[in-house]
């Protein structure tokens, strides 16, 4: 049983990090602060690790460094943050900017130079504390829409420095104005084991709310009939004020007769538990219908840090024939509080069904090996034990193997597992073709495959359907923006695409010379601005994409600047 109180030195630190550092601190942005997104907000596979700020559905805002400090690391990815800017601050902690269009036309020149000595898009540089001092309210860069973003906003970070966990910029004063309570939609009771029943069933039910007034809500619903072990879960969110966006609530609290049996607070996480976010959640209502049920108890291999308060797990044991009171109380940072109230008539089983022999146990090593697959999952890859299953699919035209359906795609995996698919009497010159590849639904998903001896083996981290096949199909290079006379054109833009694999990697030269195309990966884009370096006259262009078995794609075109 675990039991985790808040103590005397937690809130005494949130106090002080609070106190000390707010007001120390200027805005990223000089104009309002209005949130698209919240701390620790449920996102696929992690928690949103900061505060996306509004930049009024454009790109070019500038950005501001909050508080004195350094550069101490500039990224720039085709995904993820796209182009990013990390600030060390002398009070231990860090300042982070995500999905920049650009930085400061001194630290785009260097970055650029960097590029090109390296001849590459895609780097990750850390400066020493002397090597570009800023101060508070220096400019560092302006908003955009780069890397994995979906629209034109600022991600900002704080973190701790040593550790690099992440901390709610909340805390340090950076906030949107709210005015409204939490919205509560549904509460979901869950059977734990098989004499868990829920109105005499032991199925997942989902119960639809009825609001009572502007904060307090109770069941659409008659009356509930329970017996057993059960879960609970809340389907939440919150409103901020100038914006529609669903955000995130702060604190969720569930109470039983009035005992507090459950609470977690959004005040910071690691970077490496992030992927709980697949266990705090119910992950198969998500996968199936979109829907984030924020369970109030915990799976036997969830080892989030952000539970205060737990009691039995934040499981209800209802085994006596009396009425017990159920409360949820919902908060968002700024204080306002929500609260569901309703009643559970407990009656005692009168069945005893023996629980599943689960054949995986979660805490240790698992191996399967069935016909010519074998699978290896380490200690601690599933959040439950499970009953584990395989169904195998004859193979098709397109495969080399047979389709393995492993268990459920509805179940998460927390570490990734290895996949061995035993291939016989396979042309040894198509061997560094051969990918395992994924299905669901009607999308296919390729993972980078190695051979061991007659096996091929990828790492993976979902379960579903999975084949070995071959990929002999070039990357596609398509003309975005491009005309032989480019002489009043500042860039040029292709589409590069891969129908399997995937892309690996892309050169470019203009007359032989490398030259650097930025990639956008969501949208298979990459672009080249044109410098003042490029000389009037007729050039060539040449682009060369290798896809992740070195199927190799080019174009030569001639132009004229």
């Amino acid at each position: 049983m675990k039991n985790i109180f808040f103590t005397f030195f937690t809130l005494i630190n949130t106090f002080l990090i609070s106190q000390d550092f707010t007001n120390n601190f200027s805005n990223p942005v000089k104009i309002p602060i209005i949130l698209s997104g919240n701390f620790g907000e449920i996102r696929n596979n992690h928690f949103h690790s900061g505060i996306d700020i509004k930049t009024k559905g454009s790109s070019g805002i500038k950005i501001f460094a909050i508080q004195d400090g350094y550069i101490s690391r500039i990224k720039v990815s085709p995904s993820g943050y796209g182009k990013a800017i990390y600030l060390n601050h002398s009070n231990g902690l860090t300042s982070v900017y995500g999905h920049l269009s650009k930085f400061t036309s001194k630290l785009d020149s260097f970055v650029n130079s960097y590029q090109y000595f390296n001849k590459t898009y895609s780097i990750d540089i850390f400066f020493n504390a002397d090597d570009y001092v800023v101060k508070n309210g220096d400019l560092i860069g302006f908003s955009g829409n780069s890397g994995s973003s979906s629209a034109p906003h600022l991600h900002f970070e704080i973190r701790d420095t040593k550790s690099q966990k992440v901390l709610n910029p909340a805390i340090f004063g950076f906030n949107s104005k709210d005015t409204s309570p939490p919205v509560i939609k549904s509460i979901f009771i869950y059977p734990l084991n098989n004499n868990s029943k829920i109105n005499f069933n032991n199925d997942t039910v989902k119960f639809d709310v009825i609001k009572i007034s502007k904060n307090k809500y109770s069941l659409n619903s008659s009356e509930i009939f329970v017996s057993g072990k059960l879960g609970f879960g809340v389907e939440t969110y919150d409103l901020l004020d100038f914006a529609p966006n669903l955000n995130g609530v702060y604190s969720i609290e569930l109470f039983i007769n009035s005992l507090s049996v459950y609470k977690h607070v959004m005040d910071e996480f690691e970077f490496n538990q992030t992927k709980y976010v697949n266990s705090f959640i119910d992950f198969n209502l998500k996968k199936k219908y979109s829907i984030n049920s924020h369970k109030s108890f915990i799976d036997k291999n969830n080892r989030l840090d952000i539970y205060k308060k737990l009691i039995n797990n934040g499981i209800g044991d209802f085994n006596s024939n009396s009425i017990y009171n159920i409360k949820y109380v919902i908060k968002d940072f700024n204080g306002n509080e929500s609260s569901l109230n309703f009643d559970l008539i407990s009656i005692q089983s009168q069945d005893t069904i023996q629980n599943y022999n689960y054949n995986f146990k979660c805490e240790v090593e698992n191996i399967y090996q069935k016909s010519n697959l074998i699978l290896k999952f380490k200690k601690n890859t599933f959040y439950n034990d499970i009953n584990f299953k395989i169904d195998i699919i004859s193979s098709s035209d397109e495969s080399l193997s047979d389709f393995f359906k492993i268990h459920d795609e509805n179940t998460p995996v927390h570490i990734p597992y290895q996949i061995k698919i035993e291939l016989d009497s396979l042309n040894n010159k198509l061997k560094n073709k051969v990918v395992i590849c994924s299905e669901l639904n009607s999308s296919i998903d390729c993972y980078h495959s190695y051979w061991d001896n007659n096996f091929i083996i990828s790492e993976v981290d979902v379960l579903g359907t999975f084949y070995a096949t071959i990929d002999t199909v070039k990357p596609v290079i398509k003309e975005k923006l491009f005309k032989y006379d480019l002489s009043s054109n500042p860039l040029i833009s292709f589409n590069i695409s891969d129908h399997l694999s995937g892309i690996k990697k892309y050169d470019a030269y203009i007359d032989d010379k490398w030259v650097l195309f930025e990639y956008d990966k969501k949208n298979d884009l990459i672009k080249h601005f044109f410098d003042n370096k490029i000389q009037k006259g007729q050039h060539q262009l040449k682009i060369i994409v290798y896809d992740k078995v070195d199927n190799k794609s080019q174009v030569i075109l001639d132009f004229i600047k």
